[in-house]
């Protein structure tokens, strides 16, 4: 059965934004994890580290345990 090129393509989207939205709940899991809670600053951290290429994401990820909340937000450029 072959899908019509509109309803492909829609379902890719949908895929997509399946998985950001995955990603970004694993993210604010561990921060909150790591750090107690999500206050505005690491709020405002969210989006620029969700900007970041997977390869980098999963890298700062492994890293997380080792980073301050103050190391977090100066290398994303939040006030500390």
């Amino acid at each position: 059965m072959k899908l019509s090129p509109l309803f492909s393509q829609r379902l890719e989207e949908a895929t997509q934004s399946g998985k950001q939205e995955g990603r970004r709940e694993i993210l604010e899991n561990l921060l909150v994890f790591r750090f107690g809670q999500l206050d505005d600053q690491l709020e405002v951290i969210i989006e620029q580290i969700m900007e970041l290429p997977k390869e980098d994401l999963n890298r700062l990820i492994l890293k997380l345990s080792s980073l301050s909340r103050d190391e977090l937000l100066a290398r994303f450029g939040g006030k500390n």
